[in-house]
Parts: structure tokens; sequence; C-alpha cells
């Protein structure tokens, strides 16, 4: 199973409101030439807190004070990816479990979203590693909140980032023997100010433990842009990174 976020994106262009995944049409095809097992992919449908929804907490404590107020100021409110969370684990999870034959084990359940999407499935496997075995985070939005501000910039502002991250992972129950992360980013539009950032958290994550190639995979697609087209193109890829069994 894994649970997505921007569930209005990914199955059907007519419900969604930034353009189409094709989740459905991946699964079956690579499902069909033996590349992914039969998968059921539970769709979140995101609000207008998603800001709020999407942001890891727990992280926002361990930022520089200026970068912690500009999140709070572009949060326009308290920040409730914990809640989150706690709704995907305590409610929707186990309705899912009990309405299909599933595998619910966390080597059998992941979670996988884009941008914000992204930063909270990374936060998920911190804060439920027994729940979610692996995420896929595509086009992580890194910076956390606007891009090149003044308290984002390079280098101060992925290191703060890197430091943040590792902070609240340090302090969590992940363990980077089951723990499997996929993170990847484009180059252009939104995009092209996340590689000093992902730069900063490739340097960081091996020192938890995690091997690179091995138990986590960062990617780079030069020329491709933030949005669903440019995940559309490359889903296969974290969708077999995602099947530990294959």
């Amino acid at each position: 199973v894994i649970y997505m976020h921007d569930g209005q994106n990914l199955f059907d262009g007519k419900a969604a409101f930034a353009g189409e995944w094709g989740v459905d049409e991946a699964i079956t095809r690579m499902a069909a030439r033996g590349d992914l097992r039969d998968t059921i992919v539970v769709g979140i449908v995101n609000t207008a807190a998603r800001y709020r929804e999407y942001f890891p907490e727990k992280v926002a404590a361990h930022l520089p004070e200026a970068y912690r107020a500009a999140v709070l100021e572009m949060a326009g409110g308290p920040l409730l990816g914990d809640a989150y969370l706690r709704f995907i684990v305590d409610e929707l999870k186990p309705a899912i479990d009990r309405r299909f034959r599933t595998l619910a084990g966390s080597a059998d359940t992941s979670v996988m979203g884009s941008s914000m999407g992204g930063l909270i499935s990374l936060y998920a496997i911190g804060e439920y590693p027994r729940v979610f075995g692996q995420a896929a985070c595509l086009s992580i939005h890194l910076p956390l909140a606007a891009p090149m501000a003044p308290y984002s910039r390079p280098p101060e502002g992925p290191e703060a980032v890197a430091r943040a991250l590792r902070a609240w992972l340090a302090g969590s129950a992940f363990d980077p023997a089951r723990n499997r992360v996929y993170l990847d980013h484009g180059t252009m539009t939104l995009d092209a100010a996340y590689p000093p950032f992902v730069k900063a958290v490739d340097a960081m994550l091996p020192t938890l433990g995690w091997v690179p190639g091995r138990t986590f995979e960062l990617r780079s697609f030069t020329g491709t842009e933030h949005n669903e087209r440019a995940w559309r193109e490359r889903i296969d890829i974290p969708l077999a990174f995602l099947d530990r069994a294959r």
C-alpha cells in the first residue's frame, strides 16, 4: 500500500487542480511487466490548509529564529503536520487495512508525495518508522518556506535546513536499517532553487546511517520543472524504489 498526498492530482485529470500523475496507469503498466507488485494507492485529497498540514512540525523548532518566523508567517496559523500524520496512522490506515486485503507491515507500507507532499512523506518515516517503511519525496521542498529569501539563501539557508532535519531525525525513532528514502528534484521553475538544499541534505543523511544507493537514493533530473507532468514522466523510478520486494 502507498499513501499519497494531493490525492486529487493522482488518477483523474478532470479532478486535478494542477494536472494528473497517472498513478493508476503507471502501476497497471509496471505490474503487468513484472516490475512492481500489485499495489493499492490511497490518495489523500489536500485541503486549504495544505502548507500547514504538510509541514514537518517538529523540524520548525530546530530552525534559526528568523527562518522559523518566516515559516510561521507563511503558514498563517499553527502547523498541523503532526495532526495530519495522526489522522493517517490512527484513522485512515486502520480503515484501509480492515476494508482491503493489505500487507499491513512497514516493509509493505509506503508514503509518497511531491513538493510539500515530499516533506510530509519524509516526516512520516521519521515520526512513524514502524508504520511506513519507505518514502518517496519528489521535488521535495527542502527550502521549507520561500526559496532565495534572505533567511534561506545559500550557503546559510541550506545548512540551517540540514541541521534542523538532522536534529529532528537524531531524536526520532527511525532506523536506517529499516527505513528507506528516495529524494529527487528537477532544475527548472521552482526546482531550480533546490540543488543547494539537496546537496546539504545529501551530505547529512549518511551521518545518521543511511547508505547512498542502498537505503537512500537521490536523483536530479536536468531540464525538468516543478509540476505534475514532470512527476508523471518519472514516476516509474520512485515506484520501483518503494517496492523493496522487487
